[in-house]
This record gives C-alpha cells, sequence and structure tokens, in this order.
C-alpha cells in the first residue's frame, strides 16, 4: 500500500507540470497579445487584469495540487492495517512543492539575466509557500476541501475500502457519544458537520459527490437533515418520526 502510495504521487508530480503548462498558454496568449497591441508602454488597465487572472489560476491549480496530496495522505493514513501515519503524511509534504521545483529549475536556466533569474525565484517562493501552507490548512481541516476541490478529489481519491469503514466508524463514534452524553444542545452543530461528512462518505460514486457538492445542494441538505432528526430523535423524540409512513420512506429510502 504505501509503494502504491508513493506511486500515485510521483505520477502526480510527473502530470501536475503538464496540465500546468496547458492551463498557463491561454493565460499567457492572452497576456502576449494584450502586451503586444498596447506598444512600448501598455497601460496598467489593460495588463493588470490579465497579472491577476494569471495570479489567480497559478494559485487555485496549486491549491488543487495541495488538496490532491493531502487527501491522498489522509485517506491512506486512515487504513487500520497502517503503521507510521505519520510517514504517509511527510512523504506527501516532500511531494508538494516537487512540481514547482522543476519548473522553477526549468524557468530559472533559460532565464536572460540575473534580474529575471530574481524574479523567477521570488515567484516560485511565493507560490510554493502558497502551496505548503494549502496542504497544512486541507491536512488539519480536510472538509475545508470540498467546496473548492471536491470535484477534483471525489474522482483522484476515491475513498475505498478500510479507509471508508474507518471514517465510517468515527462518525457514527461521534454521533454516539453525543446521544450518550444526553445529547447537549450546544453541540449540535457537531452533530450537522458529523452529518455532512457522512452523507458524502455514505454516497455511491464519485459523480454522485461532485452532484452534491455542486448543482444539487438541496438533496444534499435533505439527507444531512434526515440524519441530524434521527441522532436527535435517540435523545428528542422527532415529530417526524411519528409518522409511520414518513418512517418508511426514509428506511426504504436507505
Amino acid at each position: 500500500m504505501f509503494w502504491g502510495f508513493v506511486f500515485r504521487l510521483f505520477v502526480g508530480a510527473f502530470v501536475a507540470p503538464i496540465a500546468f503548462s496547458f492551463m498557463l498558454i491561454p493565460l499567457a496568449s492572452l497576456l502576449a497579445l494584450t502586451m503586444r497591441g498596447a506598444g512600448a508602454k501598455p497601460s496598467p488597465i489593460r495588463t493588470y487584469p490579465i497579472f491577476a487572472l494569471l495570479f489567480l489560476g497559478h494559485t487555485y491549480f496549486w491549491g488543487l495540487w495541495a488538496a490532491y496530496c493531502a487527501y491522498l495522505a489522509i485517506m491512506r493514513a486512515a487504513d487500520a492495517d497502517v503503521g507510521h501515519r505519520w510517514l504517509y503524511y511527510v512523504v506527501a509534504f516532500l511531494f508538494v512543492t516537487a512540481p514547482l521545483g522543476y519548473l522553477s529549475g526549468m524557468e530559472r536556466s533559460s532565464a536572460g539575466s540575473a534580474a529575471e533569474d530574481r524574479a523567477v525565484q521570488k515567484g516560485s517562493g511565493l507560490y510554493a509557500g502558497l502551496t505548503i501552507i494549502a496542504f497544512l490548512v486541507f491536512v488539519i481541516s480536510p472538509p475545508l476541501v470540498v467546496p473548492v476541490y471536491g470535484w477534483f478529489v471525489a474522482f483522484a481519491v476515491p475513498v475505498e475500502g478500510r479507509a471508508r469503514l474507518v471514517l465510517e466508524e468515527k462518525y457514527f463514534g461521534i454521533l454516539d457519544r453525543w446521544v450518550a452524553r444526553g445529547g447537549p444542545t450546544k453541540e449540535i452543530q457537531t452533530v450537522v458537520q458529523t452529518c455532512d461528512k457522512l452523507v458524502m462518505l455514505e454516497s455511491s460514486s464519485p459523480t454522485e459527490i461532485l452532484r452534491l457538492s455542486t448543482i444539487d445542494r438541496d438533496e444534499f441538505r435533505f439527507r444531512a437533515d434526515v440524519c441530524t432528526k434521527m441522532t436527535a430523535n435517540r435523545v428528542y423524540p422527532q415529530p417526524e418520526f411519528r409518522d409511520k409512513t414518513m418512517v418508511s420512506m426514509i428506511c426504504d429510502g436507505n
């Protein structure tokens, strides 16, 4: 399993610079056209929006790479058979800036002056820092990945096998402990957040995760609300569950 994890990171680190180059082509072409049509001294009004797009494109792409590395480490380290879980995080951290280092080396080798070389170093340092910060944030709080990069990690890092079982036990354990404490109302947000995670975890496919994360948020909220109410019903009887038709519909749907 560990070497499979390393192999996926290695392949990702190989593919990332290629994908980044393809993403950069239209933006760089747009900038070149703007500069060429603006004369010797282009107007900031014309160039700044392009530079802003380039910055946002860079930031989003390397954030996506950080999300992939973080989620892959989290999923593999969650396996019950894994020892030295910290090793997965360390290896993923080492890989997270590898594509940036490669691209930086390529740009520096073609730099025409010392000033251009320093500019490449500064730019690479900025994006490397942002990528590392994103990786650490996603490792500490994995749910933050979903709103921005959920569409990607759902396909690239599906939750499988023992990792799914471990997460299920963790989330159900949180709900059980809340019930065992008498269902403190001040902690109800913990139940809501845990049910949100369970809904995504129990989704049948990456396509369904993508659908629930984007175009079908109402369905996502319905499922999460049912989970929350079922948990609360164990402490505070909910009127909805007195309706046998409603109970039957929920049980048959699951």
